[in-house]
């Protein structure tokens, strides 16, 4: 929803409103008066009307103009840009429209009655591209430039998934592109109001709140809409990718960006499954006073009357009428119509054999910007291939460029690598270019053996000056017999490393000496004293036949108990020394 004041809101749910008019037609102002009353109209919708992703939504304008000072015959081509304004107080607060391209115009006595598209129809034209690729967002941004059309930033999840535009497409037009990587990101792709290409992705929280009051009854479903899964065909394959419980599924048929990488494939599918959990829809349809401040995608809750405050409606069709009602509508599946089980969803098949007689063609563009820096070496290309014969290869490769030097003359010298299953090549085209444009065309006819992977590099180096090689200017042919191509990531990492040299001017030898000494510890005696205080013995109780050896001081004497039996303690204090007391 366009980002209007509290007040625009309130006085949009009120029943009387009071609108204005302003914006020009090429360079030619214009206003309501110059509007046949009630012929403007303006629809935002997708061709189809139910839910999925991946469509590409165009808005159409309708109107009859009068008093407008355009020459005959010169209102196609021209650009509508429009301001609605809705009077809030005293005031009117603009709410501006995407800009319209005038595709047909009809001059009738009423007026001039023209048919105008918004930018989406920019994408409208052939696709030149049978391979491409890149990252999801590279690849928009190159088909946003080659369109002329901005493309808003990308916050999704998967935008930075690599991936590769199989050999086998139906993609005719770069919208037919767009609708698949929107797929691939799990949203559509519409026109904001900044003329942007945006891919927007369904989500569950209410923008506005409509009472009754502030709408005509409408029709609602008797369901919630819900997915649990989706399908998607691989080859003669089709997987599903989702949860075994009950509910609808999304058919979303052969994404040709997804077919050579699977794990790449189960990454954004699994991605897309859990951002399809934000779908818990309504199918609805009502008249409202004000929709033009409403954007596609927007969800709403509807309260009162027979809507529910418990639920959610999401806007995927928008059609107003100026000094008119508004028709705001939803889409949806029942998801109890259509049932089935993980494995009934599981459909196996064969895949394609190739042809070992047939020559095959492959063309391959970059989806991202190189710049060559001065005297450093970028990738401009690298392709494996793979043939069911012994055979060669011609590559043909063409590069649109830019140099601009850095010498101050005028010069940059250009020089191409090859490198040839991982042998670089003594070929080294080199071309001198003075600043500007200028186009390098270069062929290499690669020898390939049957059933081996093989690798052809390109890389290209700048010298006093730089490289600028924009999206899509790199045009790569190669053709041979039984050649099969593949622009997916292999699973192999080509990583480069420079080390400047080291000089080793003097090298020092440090003689280092060591000394064992070996030690042993004595033990330590320690004495122990104590001083015992005079005992008198009144009476020794003797035993004859037991001897002993007593040792008083220096003294050692043979005794028996019997010959001390007579013995008092004064007599043997008298006959006996006790030695040295500090000993």
């Amino acid at each position: 929803m366009y980002d209007v004041s509290e007040n625009f809101i309130d006085q949009s749910h009120s029943p009387v409103q009071r609108y204005a008019l302003r914006g020009t037609i090429g360079s030619v102002q214009i206003t309501e008066a110059n509007v046949l009353k009630k012929s403007l109209s303006v629809d935002m919708q997708a061709t189809k009307k139910d839910f999925n992703i991946g469509y590409a939504y165009t808005s159409e304008l309708n109107a009859t103009f009068i008093n407008v000072n355009i020459p005959k015959y010169s209102w196609k081509g021209k650009s509508i840009d429009l301001e609605i304004g809705l009077k809030v107080g005293n005031a009117y607060e603009y709410v501006p429209l995407q800009s319209f391209v005038i595709n047909e115009a009809n001059i009738t006595a009423s007026g001039v009655v023209v048919k105008a598209y918004d930018y989406m129809t920019k994408f409208d034209k052939p696709f030149p591209y049978t391979q491409l690729a890149g990252t999801i967002e590279d690849v928009l941004e190159l088909i946003c430039t080659e369109c002329d059309v901005d493309l808003e930033t990308l916050t999704n999840i998967n935008k930075d998934y690599h991936v590769s535009l199989s050999q086998e497409n139906d993609c005719e037009t770069y919208r037919d592109v767009i609708y698949w990587l929107a797929q691939a990101l799990g949203g559509f792709a519409t026109i904001n109001r900044d003329n942007k290409l945006e891919i927007r992705i369904y989500g569950n929280t209410s923008a506005d709140t409509l009472e009754a009051k502030d709408r005509l009854p409408g029709k609602y479903g008797e369901y919630v809409t819900n997915y649990n899964g989706v399908y998607i065909t691989v080859g003669d394959l089709v997987e599903y990718y989702g949860s075994e419980e009950a509910g609808s599924t999304l058919k979303l048929g052969a994404n040709p960006f997804l077919q050579d990488n699977k794990n790449v494939r189960q990454s954004v599918m699994a991605n897309i499954v859990t951002m399809l959990a934000n779908v818990q829809y309504v199918p609805f349809k009502v008249q409202i006073p004000t929709a033009f401040h409403y954007d596609l995608g927007d969800v709403l809750s509807l309260e009162g009357g027979v809507g529910d405050s418990t639920k959610l409606f999401c806007i995927q069709s928008i059609s107003f009428k100026y000094d008119g009602l508004c028709t705001i509508q939803g889409y949806g599946d029942d998801p109890t119509s259509k049932v089935n089980s993980k494995s009934d969803k599981s459909i196996q098949g064969l895949l394609n054999s190739v042809k070992t007689n047939e020559m095959a063609f492959y063309e391959l563009t970059n989806a991202a910007i190189i710049r060559v820096a001065p005297n450093t070496k970028k990738r401009v290309a690298r392709l494996r291939m793979a043939s069911k014969t012994n055979t060669r290869i011609q590559i043909h490769i063409e590069i649109n460029l830019q140099a601009e030097d850095t010498d101050d003359n005028d010069i940059t010298i250009a020089t191409i690598e090859y490198t040839a299953s991982g042998e670089v090549q003594e070929l080294h085209p080199q071309e001198t270019y003075i600043d500007g444009y200028h186009v390098l065309h270069l062929m290499y006819i690669m020898a390939v053996e049957a059933n081996w992977t093989n690798y052809f590099v390109v890389d290209i180096s700048a010298e006093s000056g730089s490289l600028l090689i924009d999206r899509g200017a790199v045009k790569i042919f190669a053709s041979g017999l039984g050649l099969v191509g593949d622009g997916t990531w292999d699973g192999a990492f080509d990583l480069e490393d420079t080390v400047s040299p080291i000089t080793l001017d003097k090298i020092t030898v440090i003689t280092v000496n060591d000394n064992l000494v070996l030690a042993f510890d004595v033990p330590i005696t320690i004495v122990a004293s104590d001083t015992v205080d005079v005992i008198t013995l009144d009476k020794i109780s003797t035993a004859d036949n037991i001897s002993d050896e007593m040792h008083f001081g220096d003294y050692l004497s043979e005794l028996t108990w019997g010959d001390v039996a007579e013995y008092t303690w004064g007599a043997v204090m008298d006959n006996y020394s006790w030695g040295n007391p500090t000993e």
